[in-house]
């Protein structure tokens, strides 16, 4: 939350999405608020897998190969410390590339 209360913003929403859990926390002005902390059992492992299971199609059987899986997950996450900024320049791509 250290975050949150650096932001300009008065409320914010942290979603840490774990290897078997996600957790959600809600603050208003740099503060949690206990009431709206939420934890589902859905993490990581269980997205790759759901994931596995889209992608094993016609001759790719992807079942097997959770690392990769696991890696491109991971290399694909993103953590944005200026949003506007990078709604901005997402904008400036051509829709579909």
């Amino acid at each position: 939350l250290s975050l949150c209360e650096q932001s300009p913003y008065e409320t914010s929403c942290v979603v840490d999405l774990g290897w078997s859990a996600t957790n959600v926390v809600s603050s208003h002005r740099g503060k949690a608020c206990p009431k709206s902390i939420r934890r589902m059992p859905l993490g990581g492992r269980h997205l790759i897998r759901i994931w596995q299971y889209h992608c094993s199609y016609r001759q790719w059987n992807l079942m097997d190969q959770e690392l990769i899986l696991r890696e491109c997950l991971e290399q694909s996450g993103f953590i944005s410390l200026d949003f506007k900024g990078d709604m901005r320049s997402a904008g400036k791509w051509p829709v579909g590339l």
